[in-house]
């Protein structure tokens, strides 16, 4: 009716059993109508606001579960930020303090240790780098300079060797002469030979101490050393 929708209630009458009373039937009965906005309209709108309620409550609640979660996540996230600087070797990055004493909180006191732990472990290990560097250069150097030394002492004894060769040929050739003409030289033949070898035999001899003190001045370059 009028676009609405209407609802009627209805029962017959009947009369109630009463000692003298004739119980003929009434014929009519009573009829209730309401529309259906008079009924239902409190309770849709109660419904509305209950709807609204939940919405509004589990909006509320996922932002509340929201903030606890990144709350108490945060310091995982910045546990899980220094990990990477230092994985990409930032070894001396600070990890702040940490007043929580939860599982989180021992976590990041655990992992500042590591991290300290790490830092002067790496520290050690750069200081060790920068001296086994520098030992290296003086073993290079030190290299350098006794292959120097090899072929110095080698040129110095092939020149000795060289120097050598002439005085013992000619105390060779003097010994032979004196030993394959023995009964035939002079005595004049004789003394000169004899003063050829000990000419030569001198110069080798003094070729031969040079060449020990060489030796000896080098033993105690390398004993100072």
């Amino acid at each position: 009716m009028n676009g609405e929708d209407w609802y009627v209630f209805y029962r017959p009458f009947e009369r109630s059993a009463v000692p003298g009373r004739a119980m003929e039937e009434l014929k009519w009965s009573v009829g209730v109508v309401y529309p259906e906005e008079d009924i239902f309209g409190d309770y849709n709108l109660l419904l509305t606001i209950v709807l609204v309620i939940a919405i509004i409550g589990m909006l509320l609640t996922w932002v509340l579960c929201t903030l606890i979660t990144h709350r108490q996540l945060e310091p995982l996230h910045l546990l899980t930020e220094s990990a990477e600087r230092i994985a990409r070797g930032h070894y001396g990055e600070t990890i702040p303090d940490s007043r929580r004493k939860d599982e989180i909180g021992r976590l990041q006191y655990h992992f500042q240790q590591m991290q300290r732990a790490l830092a002067e472990r790496m520290s050690e290990l750069q200081q060790s780098k920068e001296t086994l560097q520098e030992r290296n250069e003086v073993l290079k150097l030190a290299y350098t300079q006794t292959q120097e030394a090899d072929r110095v002492k080698t040129s110095f004894l092939h020149n000795m060797t060289n120097q050598m060769t002439g005085p013992a040929d000619a105390i060779v050739k003097s010994v032979t002469k004196l030993c394959e003409h023995y009964h035939d030289n002079t005595r004049q033949e004789t003394a000169n030979n004899v003063d050829v070898i000990q000419q030569e035999g001198q110069v080798i001899t003094d070729l031969l101490n040079s060449l020990i003190e060489t030796a000896e001045s080098e033993k105690g370059k390398e004993e100072y050393v």
